[in-house]
């Protein structure tokens, strides 16, 4: 992994690619080997191939969690939302407080879907948020209450969001 890890800070991706594929044959349960030959392939701007690696490797390691994490990521970039939804729900099955999980579905629940059962997922999901201290946690809260008519919590979450990082300027707009 060593040689492939060298290959990688020399840029040279192919031959990267091949020492991690090489990895894979002697070791099928590095879950490591999977994500870098998926980002490999995000560089190449080839998200199909990268999902492709993140499914393979869940197949030999069902339960990582980075893989599967990798893969709704992926799937968001390739506008697969209902696979990134089922996905990221995977994930919270086993683990319902990974917060970026439940960030990232909540902003997919109410940026592309607009059915009431979505929205009421989202504003579930985010409930804890309210209180957070983390702006990016905070315009995620008010983003969803502004998707449901609540603008009042909006207003209240994005001025904190805001406050907490002045220096961030997509508070601002949102």
């Amino acid at each position: 992994k060593f040689i492939a890890m060298t290959y990688l800070s020399e840029k040279s991706f192919e031959r990267a690619k091949n020492e991690f594929e090489l990895q894979l044959k002697q070791q099928p349960l590095d879950p490591a080997s999977y994500q870098q030959l998926a980002k490999i392939e995000l560089s190449k701007r080839k998200p199909e191939n990268a999902a492709n690696y993140y499914l393979k490797g869940l197949k030999h390691l069902p339960d990582n969690q980075q893989l599967r994490m990798g893969l709704a990521s992926t799937y968001e970039q390739l506008q697969q939302y209902d696979n990134a939804i089922k996905t990221y729900q995977e994930v919270l099955t086993s683990n319902p407080r990974n917060i970026v999980a439940i960030n990232n579905l909540a902003m997919i629940l109410v940026s592309k879907k607009t059915d009431k059962e979505s929205y009421a997922l989202a504003e579930k999901l985010v409930a804890k948020f309210k209180s957070s201290n983390q702006a990016i946690l905070l315009d995620t809260y008010g983003w969803v209450h502004y998707h449901i008519g609540n603008y009042q919590q909006t207003i209240a979450a994005l001025n904190k969001a805001v406050s907490l990082t002045p220096e961030v300027p997509v508070y601002y707009y949102h």
